[in-house]
């Protein structure tokens, strides 16, 4: 019985951590998981007879649920003053602030489940990198097996609505957030295995290459912030311990590690290698040659395009990501990011990023208090608080829908956007160009008979490969 409780717990926790979208229904998409997981939680806690009062007698627990909610209803008010609509549940952020407040009581109902089998420090950080193991293994398979990834991104992403160059090349895995989210929250991990790893076990190593390559998979920030910390922690350690041999190996095992995931990337997921190694040129012109290109570019123009409008104290009580969650009444002049920064400052000006980072900080700092081993805790602590504020500096260059399913028009447009931005196109130009496309006749005509029977015709000059791209 304890067995099939602890696999229970692992799938639970997966869940929690990861939250993939399994229904393709607007809200439905994203709160039924939410409200599941909470019964499920509130299962968990009600059955020994826990309740709330086990998350909230944590007073950091507390402290962090208070500011969020403080912070949740300042931004409520100030997008209601800035012309939202109460009906505008996705614009005034209701359903997502609610859902962050599920994944906070979820996961400490993870923690004191943990507790109650006697779970030592040690043993909860087991616990959660064996959970970030197991999505690691979805992506090897989902690289392995492309059609996989078809069918599970193509049903977590609302039938491949979203970002099409992104899901041409990464998404991996089974999460809600491919491309930010996961892969910084394993580069947090496989920084935590790296500190266990040195200081307690060297089984904590095990698990670096496979974080390491569901991070490359999804997204260059989580490679950054990894190295990041990585840097600090043998610094740290080098200090601590003065093994300089040891430090070195470790460091170069890591790189090959990293050299290696690149060579197989090359020939099996072509793409994701050009990803990466766009964004290791853009690094190294600006590093070497004070050149700013991408996302480079992007960060340091955009601070400066969107800083000018917006009221530093209170705000404007939007977010600036993408034009549906933009009150009509604004014109935003066309200024869009996911600068993480920078759409707290639109949301709440320092005001809310006051309440809503102040929770984070005295949530952390009242925990390592508590911490018996209080040095490795200070250690991690200190480079998860870092890791979380720098990755939020980031920001997105170039974002579009294909409005025509199937991979294969995807490559197409990537190929149409490379020739209109050697043309002189600009970034707006080549996202109206592409998302106003429409398919000639017998391209991709999809029929639904009244019987249930579906037709795909694409017939105009039908090949094998045409139509198993179609299907």
């Amino acid at each position: 019985m304890k067995k099939i409780s602890k696999i229970l717990l692992y799938v639970y926790a997966f869940l929690v951590f990861y939250t993939p979208n399994f229904f393709n229904n607007g809200y439905l998409n994203y709160s039924i998981p939410f409200i599941l997981m909470l019964c499920g939680g509130m299962t968990i806690l009600f059955h020994k007879g826990l309740g709330f009062k086990s998350i909230l007698n944590k007073k950091n627990v507390f402290i962090l649920f208070v500011l969020f909610f403080i912070s949740s209803i300042y931004f409520l008010i100030r997008s209601l003053l800035a012309g939202t609509e109460f009906y505008e549940l996705d614009k005034l952020r209701i359903v997502q602030n609610f859902m962050m407040l599920c994944s906070f009581v979820c996961v400490f109902v993870i923690i004191i489940k943990l507790e109650q089998l006697n779970y030592n420090r040690e043993q909860k950080i087991s616990f959660i990198l064996n959970v970030a193991w197991m999505q690691s293994f979805t992506c090897i398979l989902m690289l392995v097996f492309p059609s996989l990834k078809e069918i599970i991104v193509h049903q977590l992403l609302l039938d491949g609505e979203g970002n099409a160059f992104t899901i041409a090349k990464r998404m991996y895995g089974i999460t809600m957030n491919y491309t930010f989210a996961t892969p910084v929250f394993h580069a947090i991990l496989a920084t935590i295995a790296l500190i266990y790893g040195l200081y307690k076990n060297k089984k904590y190593y095990f698990y670096i290459p496979f974080l390491l390559l569901s991070i490359i998979l999804n997204g260059r920030t989580g490679l950054l912030v990894f190295a990041l910390g990585a840097v600090l922690v043998f610094l740290f350690y080098l200090i601590d311990t003065k093994k300089i041999i040891k430090v070195l190996s470790i460091a170069i095992i890591f790189i090959f590690i990293v050299l290696v995931v690149f060579g197989i990337l090359k020939f099996v997921k072509y793409d994701t290698y050009l990803f990466f190694i766009d964004g290791i040129n853009d690094m190294s012109q600006f590093l070497f040659e004070g050149e700013k290109e991408g996302n480079i570019d992007y960060l340091s123009t955009g601070w400066k395009d969107g800083i000018k409008n917006v009221n530093i104290i209170f705000g404007e009580g939007y977010r600036i990501y993408i034009d549906s969650v933009i009150p009509e009444s604004i014109d935003n002049e066309g200024f869009n990011t996911d600068m993480g920064y920078m759409n707290d400052l639109y949301m709440g000006g320092i005001l809310y990023m006051l309440f809503l980072y102040s929770s984070i900080i005295i949530f952390v700092c009242m925990g390592i208090n508590k911490e018996k081993d209080r040095r490795i805790n200070k250690l991690i602590y200190f480079i998860m608080l870092l890791m979380i504020f720098i990755c939020n500096i980031k920001g997105n260059k170039f974002k579009v829908k294909v409005p025509v399913g199937g991979i294969h028009f995807v490559y197409n447009a990537i190929c149409s956007a490379t020739v209109g931005n050697l043309l002189g196109l600009s970034a707006d130009e080549i996202k109206k160009g592409i998302e106003t496309f429409e398919l000639t006749k017998k391209r991709m005509d999809i029929l639904e008979l009244k019987n249930g029977v579906t037709i795909i015709n694409d017939t105009y000059n039908a090949s094998f490969e045409s139509m198993k791209a179609s299907l």
